[in-house]
């Protein structure tokens, strides 16, 4: 048919435009570690809010999971918003461990997720229920649980250098191109 026709000649232009690029994962040491951050309420039509979040296995190597997508609710705060993708982060980093013990792949200590927000980041260490949060679904605080046990540690980085702002709303060219070389494992000038 025409319209196959026509997603075909999209592939394959994509292919020819891409054919210098290339995933790169390095030899370093095995250490799952990821990345989220969400917009705050910039779908104009629900006002929900953008959330994504990846993850690699390497400094220096390419992805192995990621995720951009639109939030289930709306949040109520830019802390909500970011303390609701945190806890879709930690389900995927859960997911990844158990997934790289199946494949024989040892994962050692918490696995670190950078995020953007400290007030998000301290909610998920703090198992007290405070007035400013008291309206975010259960379902969000499970992330507390993980990091009580050890499987998750968020750690707060300047929204500058966190790649996940790629997953989330439209950015500079250069800092497109910068996060972009992250993503692929090419941060090395290779």
């Amino acid at each position: 048919t025409a319209r196959a026709l026509k997603a075909c000649h999209r592939v394959f232009r994509y292919l020819r435009g891409t054919v210098d690029k290339a995933l790169h994962y390095d030899n370093g040491a095995l250490k799952l570690q990821g990345e989220c951050d969400a917009s705050w309420g910039n779908d104009l039509d629900t006002r929900r809010s953008y959330g994504g979040h990846l993850f690699k296995f390497t400094d220096n190597g390419a992805l192995v999971s990621w995720r951009s997508s639109l939030q289930p609710t709306v949040a109520t705060s830019s802390t909500c918003a970011e303390y609701m993708q945190n806890s879709e982060a930690a389900r995927e980093a859960v997911w990844l461990r158990r997934l790289a013990r199946e494949l024989g792949i040892r994962v050692d200590g918490p696995t670190v997720i950078a995020q953007d927000n400290e007030g998000a980041r301290a909610l998920t260490e703090d198992s007290v229920l405070h007035s400013r949060s008291k309206h975010i679904d259960i379902r969000f605080h499970f992330v507390r649980q993980l990091v009580e046990q050890g499987q998750v540690l968020f750690k707060h980085v300047p929204t500058n250098t966190l790649a996940a702002d790629l997953m989330t709303k439209p950015l500079s060219r250069p800092a497109f191109e910068r996060f972009a070389k992250q993503l692929v494992g090419d941060n090395c000038g290779r």
